[in-house]
């Protein structure tokens, strides 16, 4: 923040500007623009399936909010979500097998 405060009584101190009176002392208060900033994301959950398709998700957070006019956080997505597959990189996607139903106990 940067203060710019008119003194009172009198010249200034260099004798080139007029103090006011302390009743009409001024600050002014300067805020600078900040850009909202956010971390890296965090490496993607494993899949909530473990067969056919499910959701990971992945996560990021504020660590520098906006100020004055710079780019506000509102906009910035912090997390994601996509569809996974419980089998290995390059395979396709494991089906679910489901066994008979069992007698009533």
């Amino acid at each position: 923040q940067y203060q710019l405060d008119q003194l009172r009584d009198g010249f200034s101190a260099s004798g080139a500007r007029p103090r006011l009176p302390l009743a009409e002392r001024v600050v002014a208060v300067y805020e600078p623009d900040v850009d909202c900033k956010v971390s890296a994301w965090t490496s993607w959950s494993t899949c909530q399936e473990t067969c056919g398709t499910g959701l990971q998700r992945r996560a990021r957070s504020v660590v520098v909010s906006s100020s004055g006019f710079g780019q506000p956080c509102g906009s910035v997505a912090l997390t994601e979500e996509q569809e996974c597959s419980a089998a290995l990189p390059g395979l396709p996607a494991v089906d679910c097998l489901q066994t008979e139903w069992a007698a009533w106990n």
